[in-house]
């Protein structure tokens, strides 16, 4: 993607509360919207929280 479209798309991520940039550094991460978003997800389905087993 172009420089110029990447930065439109963080600047408006980032707008929207789902990116944050780091001030010191100028990188970005993912807020914790999206964890909030993927554990009403969760919460929406009813999984047990015991149904997930690892091996």
């Amino acid at each position: 993607m172009p420089a110029s479209a990447v930065h439109r798309l963080l600047a408006t991520l980032a707008g929207q509360g789902w990116v944050i940039q780091d001030t010191t550094s100028q990188k970005y991460a993912l807020s914790l919207r999206m964890s909030t978003l993927a554990f009403r997800n969760l919460d929406a389905r009813n999984v047990p929280d015991g149904a997930i087993h690892f091996r």
